[in-house]
């Protein structure tokens, strides 16, 4: 992911050297726009950006991008070209904040963790995502802690994973964490393995579907505001039509989102995802909040 308003021309130097890469901008609007755009951009709607909405859980700017970051990474791994094991990312900003989300490790794994068909017809289940819900409600109340835990272990051992887990590990708080993800099993009669499996599949899909649902919404609300200027006789902002271009093409891959989850689990098994899908957003908002408290005391 890139910093500030401009933009991208591809790394082609590391390509060059045998790696996949995927170089991306964070605002959601195209990487390929005249200069002029992104001074207007930087001076006016996107001015100061990382201070947007910074106490809101809901609507902080860097909610969306840690969820598009996680798209992304998921999008390399897909590649068949990938060695399924070397999967690393940089950026000029936020840094810590990141790498909690785009740790190397849980991405050592193809995109769409499958479950067996066994796996499938007993775990997603209305019970189970239910008992799912119920296990994520639970450890909310360590949402902080983990956060915190991740970035401290960042700034010890950076991206090296055997001095990055070590840091974890000597952490008091991971004990803490550890208590109430037992408590939170017992509470939700859930198994270890259970929760694991639903982990790599249920929040990965609610993970996606809430940040390409968000994306629809912003479209609805942009073209609002290009057709109510066009009614008023005046020109557009470009800057908005440029986002309404953005923000579709994102809104565009929840159906993707959609087909492919129903190709591989069925179209019940969607069609239930859907139903609890509520649930699931708002907790992820909890967490996110928890999470963003978290880095501003960081």
């Amino acid at each position: 992911p890139g910093a500030g308003v401009r933009p991208y021309f591809g790394d082609k130097g590391t390509a060059a050297r045998g790696a996949i890469t995927l170089e991306i901008g964070i605002h959601g609007i195209p990487v390929n726009l005249p200069q002029e755009v992104y001074d207007q951009l930087d001076t006016a709607a996107l001015n100061s950006y990382w201070f947007y909405n910074l106490d809101d859980r809901e609507t902080y700017y860097f909610h969306r991008i840690n969820l598009s970051c996680v798209r992304a990474n998921d999008f390399l791994a897909s590649r068949e070209m990938w060695d399924g094991k070397n999967l690393r990312f940089t950026n000029n900003e936020k840094a810590n904040e990141f790498i909690t989300y785009l740790n190397p490790e849980p991405h050592r794994r193809p995109p769409v963790a499958a479950l067996s068909p066994e796996d499938a017809k007993t775990l997603l289940t209305d019970d189970k995502l239910s008992r799912f819900a119920t296990y994520q409600k639970e450890m909310l109340s360590v949402t902080g802690d983990t956060v915190g835990v991740g970035l401290q272990a960042y700034a010890k051992g950076g991206t090296d994973q055997k001095k990055f887990q070590g840091a974890m590990a000597a952490d008091d708080r991971s004990a803490k964490i550890a208590a109430a993800n037992q408590a939170a099993l017992e509470k939700s009669g859930l198994t270890q393995e259970e929760m694991t499996k639903l982990t790599h599949v249920a929040t990965r899909y609610y993970a996606h579907a809430y940040a390409f649902r968000e994306a629809a919404n912003k479209v609805d609300e942009l073209h609002k505001k290009i057709e109510d200027a066009k009614a008023s006789g005046k020109q557009p902002s470009v800057v908005d039509v440029a986002m309404e271009k953005a923000y579709t093409a994102q809104a565009a891959q929840l159906e993707t989102v959609h087909k492919e989850f129903a190709a591989q689990y069925g179209a019940q098994t969607l069609a239930l995802m859907q139903k609890h899908e509520p649930e699931f957003f708002a907790i992820n908002e909890k967490m996110m909040g928890a999470a963003i408290g978290a880095m501003k005391k960081k």
